[in-house]
């Protein structure tokens, strides 16, 4: 698997600089066929005045007159300095850019994944041999984890962002492995202890990206905080803790999105909470439980409403996508609401009630004829 992975980042960089190579010949040769042009130009418009008094005989002089150099016209310099020098200061940009996207960036990646692969057959190794007891190897991963996420920020200080974020990146997975494992694998810790671990990472990995300004590492806060969970699963209901922390971490992601204009966090915390849902339902839910449930869903179908609100002012690449994902929230609360009240007619009726009213109240403040024909 890691020889496979390996392979694949060698693949990838070969590719990358095969296509940056070929869209810089583009770029070059665009150039130096404009460059031609000009210069065919110029040379059409030599019987100018000035083309005229530059190719004159010398004109004899008096020996007590002064002799002037003559001037040679800016254009005809132009013509002969400007083509080359331009040619070689494009080609050199183009060098340097493709330089810097190698060394700043691919081999960066490459690294990561060699040194990843190397420490992963050592670590292998060492377990297998039974060099090291389960504390110890949690505890090698908890104190490795902390470092690269020191180190990480360290570099990012220094005036380094992209290392540091990406050493930071890995150290937050780490982080998340080995408490996982202390409590899935070797059983050192309980539960609600690993919960309140992986709750403080996550924590940690936000408060990272909202000051380092990357949503990469948001990203990995979002998707571990909503993985949690499922990490963690005790194989009993805990519906009004499991989706109070939901809804915590929803609103938290809705606030970081907002602040730093990450619409795409919004897409994975509604991919999330849908998942959540969807999980808890298939194994949890019964028929007693309808109301509770119902009040669930509405308060997260308002939250995500209230981020499809918010969204339009989002100006991310992802911001349109988002906007369209996010309307099926209502698309998904009717139909999971009629699937929970369905054998319950008098909720239900209150139910369709009180949507028809909000519908049509909504229908009228946004003035929208194809809001009232849905509702």
């Amino acid at each position: 698997m890691s020889i496979l992975v390996m392979l694949a980042v060698v693949a990838w960089f070969w590719f990358d600089v095969r296509r940056e190579l070929r869209a810089r010949f583009s770029r070059l040769d665009g150039d130096i066929q404009a460059l031609r042009e000009r210069i065919a130009t110029l040379e059409n418009n030599a019987g100018t005045p000035a083309e005229r008094a530059m190719h004159a005989p010398p004109r004899v002089v008096e020996p007590t007159q002064t002799t002037q150099k003559p001037v040679v016209p800016q254009a005809a310099v132009y013509a002969k300095v400007a083509p080359q020098s331009a040619s070689v200061n494009m080609a050199d940009d183009a060098a340097e850019s493709l330089e810097t996207r190698i060394g700043a960036h691919w081999l960066l990646y490459v690294g990561v994944v060699a040194i990843v692969v190397g420490v992963a057959y050592f670590v292998k190794l060492a377990f297998d041999s039974e060099w090291i007891t389960e504390f110890a190897r949690v505890l090698i991963g908890g104190v490795a984890g902390g470092s690269l996420v020191f180190a990480g920020v360290r570099f990012a200080r220094a005036g380094y962002p992209l290392y540091g974020q990406m050493i930071t990146g890995g150290g937050i997975a780490i982080l998340y492995v080995s408490i996982y494992a202390a409590f899935n694998f070797y059983e050192l810790i309980p539960r609600s202890v690993a919960f309140a671990l992986m709750a403080l990472v996550t924590a940690a990995a936000a408060w990272l990206a909202d000051s380092q300004r990357s949503q990469g590492l948001a990203l990995m806060a979002v998707g571990g905080g909503f993985a949690t969970p499922f990490l963690l699963a005790s194989g009993r209901d805990a519906q009004i803790a499991l989706f109070t922390y939901e809804a915590i971490l929803v609103a938290g992601t809705m606030y970081l999105a907002r602040h730093r204009d990450w619409p795409a966090l919004n897409l994975v915390s509604y991919a999330g909470t849908v998942l959540t849902f969807a999980g808890w339902a298939i194994q949890f839910y019964t028929f007693e439980k309808f109301l509770v449930t119902e009040i669930i869903l509405t308060i997260f179908c308002g939250m995500f409403l209230f981020i499809l609100r918010e969204n339009r002012r989002a100006r991310g690449v992802f911001a349109p996508l988002v906007q369209v994902v996010l309307w099926t929230a209502p698309v998904l609360y009717y139909l999971a609401s009629i699937a929970v009240l369905y054998e319950h007619s008098i909720p239900m009726l209150v139910y369709l009630i009180l949507l028809s009213v909000a519908g049509a109240i909504i229908a009228r403040q946004i003035d929208s004829s194809l809001v009232r024909l849905i509702v």
